[in-house]
This record gives structure tokens, C-alpha cells and sequence, in this order.
């Protein structure tokens, strides 16, 4: 006789099994998701203060950079231009 409730009660352990897995993934997902866009604001708030705030000990690198000139070696030669290049 208990046959028959214990067929009803199956389903729905089922369905409550498949919410709670659902739950447990969209923590997990949220949680990674938010542990990656945080890295994005920190890295925001850093270039933020440093283009904010010139007068910074660690922004003075563009005063003191040292430009330097490519030196091309004789061996260098420009690409020749191709059968439509040479007919403009």
C-alpha cells in the first residue's frame, strides 16, 4: 500500500535535486564572475590615479623616458611593390 506515495514523493525529490544544483552553479558562476570583474575596477582605480595624479613619484615616466632612434643594418630591405602597386 506505501507503494504508491513513495512513486509521488520521487518527482519531486528530483525537481528539488535539480534546484539545488542549480543554486549551487549559479553561486559558483557569480562568485568567478565576480572575482573577474574586480580585477577590471582594480585596474581601473590604478590607471585612474596614476593619470589623476601627476606630480606622483611613480608617474614621472614620461619626463625621464629616453627616446632612441631604430637603427636599421644595411642588410634592411624594403618589401618591392607588388604588380598592382607598380601600375598606380
Amino acid at each position: 500500500m506505501s507503494l504508491p506515495l513513495e512513486t509521488a514523493v520521487v518527482p519531486e525529490r528530483r525537481e528539488r535535486k535539480a534546484i539545488d544544483a542549480f543554486v549551487v552553479w549559479n553561486r559558483r558562476f557569480h562568485y568567478f564572475i565576480g572575482l573577474y570583474l574586480l580585477f577590471f575596477c582594480w585596474l581601473f582605480v590604478f590607471t585612474g590615479l596614476l593619470l589623476n595624479h601627476p606630480r606622483w613619484q611613480f608617474a614621472q615616466f614620461w619626463p625621464n623616458r629616453v627616446q632612441t632612434t631604430p637603427n636599421f643594418s644595411s642588410r634592411f630591405r624594403w618589401p618591392r611593390p607588388t604588380r598592382n602597386e607598380r601600375a598606380i
